[in-house]
């Protein structure tokens, strides 16, 4: 007969933790995501998206005619594409905004895999609800603005950080891709110079066609 003093091991699925923060996601990122025409502070980001799906020109999105350069232009064109793929089923507004799912997943991810390089046990859980808890992640997730992938990109940085001292070729790797991708500081800065040197220049291409003004009528 068995000592029943003893305690026998018990085995731990380690798939519930990831399957739990996958189901809660869903919920989360579900509700009002389509089914609704853009709200107040969604209509430049989609008339941006809308003006790169109409025109083919990426470089530079434009609105009303005239070059968008507050932002970086990475945004606008994944919902560009997203509108492009999913426009036979959903309006184009919906599938523009429809970018941000795989955008919070990659967030979460993200969290999730540099708590689970600092924290023991199942406790790396604890960053993603947080974050999904946290005021205000919720409504910008589900708007049609630049700060997803802002948010999305800083969390990837801080995983390539915190995996760094471990991996430092792969960390290094992704810090670079999170705080560079999201800006795509190399073109918006090309494209800056661009507006700036050829505006100098009456006769140049670039700077007639930013500086065209709409036809009267």
């Amino acid at each position: 007969m068995p000592d029943s003093g003893t305690h026998q091991p018990v085995a731990v699925n380690r798939r519930k933790p990831g399957v739990l923060l996958a189901g809660v996601a869903i919920l989360w990122i579900a509700p009002l995501m389509i089914g609704h025409e853009p709200w107040l502070d969604e209509g430049y980001g989609f008339s941006l998206s809308y003006n790169i799906l109409l025109s083919g020109y990426s470089v530079i999105p434009t609105m009303a005619g005239l070059p968008f350069m507050e932002k970086p232009p990475l945004y606008y064109l994944l919902g560009a594409w997203s509108a492009q793929e999913l426009q036979p089923w959903l309006a184009l507004y919906d599938s523009a905004r429809l970018i941000n799912v795989p955008l919070t997943a990659c967030c979460l991810i993200a969290l999730a895999a540099a708590a689970r390089r600092r924290y023991d046990g199942e406790h790396w859980l604890y960053a993603p609800l947080l974050f999904l808890c946290s005021l205000g992640t919720w409504d910008a997730c589900h708007r049609i603005i630049t700060d997803v992938a802002l948010i999305a990109g800083y969390t990837v940085a801080l995983a390539g950080l915190v995996w760094a001292d471990r991996r430092p070729l792969a960390g290094g790797f992704w810090m670079g891709v999170g705080a560079g991708g999201p800006w795509i500081a190399v073109v918006a800065c090309f494209a800056k110079t661009l507006l700036i040197l050829s505006s100098a220049s009456s006769a140049s291409p670039f700077a007639a066609c930013c500086n065209t003004a709409p036809a009267s009528r």
